[in-house]
């Protein structure tokens, strides 16, 4: 687990603590850690984990299934149906997140979970970083190129194209006929101290926290 995952973690333990599920799909399950700690939580026996890079999937476990696939093909990567769908940090990566998010709902089953995570572009330091002029985290500033931050020492090209706020994000998922039962905010895991201070103080609600963590239902169908 990378620390600045370490937040996310315990929140997708706590979103999903009452969540049992025989089989789970995980688009954009990159080395299969998170889709692995998610199947142990609810006690899942059929696990696959799709994602786009081949090199990504290099962890060795029989438990997990695992799929190379580029997602922006809009092509189906799994058949069947599974009773939790993961979404963790993907839809940001793809170009049409409305067909990724229809690809996911063809492989659910009427009472099916999904569990979603997005970056968050109102998080307490990207208001900070534009306040003060500053390259906002889940922006790219070019193809090669994260930008000028202070409050980060990474340069790295994370490739996002797409960013979400909260209420769009919402607005989104409820397009697509989902419906947010739990909703959770997670924090960064900052070594330094005033950073973290900083944190403390400005991330009071989910919506200033820097990812979203959704757990969704498929709204009910009228006469059912």
């Amino acid at each position: 687990m990378k620390s600045y995952d370490k937040d996310a973690f315990r929140k997708i333990k706590t979103i999903l603590a009452d969540v049992k599920a025989n089989s789970v799909v995980d688009f954009g399950c990159w080395n299969g850690e998170t889709t692995l700690y998610i199947a142990d939580i609810v006690k899942a026996k059929r696990i696959i984990g799709v994602d786009g890079s081949a090199k990504a999937l290099v962890r060795k476990d029989p438990r997990m299934t695992k799929i190379v696939h580029d997602f922006d093909t809009g092509e189906a990567p799994v058949k069947g149906v599974f009773d939790l769908i993961v979404l963790s940090s993907i839809l940001e990566h793809v170009q049409d997140p409305d067909a990724l998010l229809k690809t996911a709902k063809a492989h659910a089953k009427p009472d099916s979970l999904f569990l979603i995570r997005i970056p968050n572009l109102t998080a307490w330091y990207n208001r900070v970083s534009i306040m003060l002029g500053w390259q906002p985290f889940h922006l790219d500033a070019s193809c090669k190129f994260k930008g000028c931050n202070p409050l980060f020492n990474t340069h790295l090209y994370y490739g996002h194209v797409r960013s979400f706020v909260p209420c769009s994000f919402e607005a989104i998922l409820k397009r697509h006929g989902l419906v947010v039962i739990k909703k959770s905010g997670i924090k960064l895991t900052f070594k330094s101290l005033w950073k973290s201070a900083l944190q403390n103080a400005f991330s009071l609600t989910p919506n200033l926290h820097s990812d979203l963590l959704y757990l969704c239902v498929q709204k009910k169908k009228r006469g059912k």
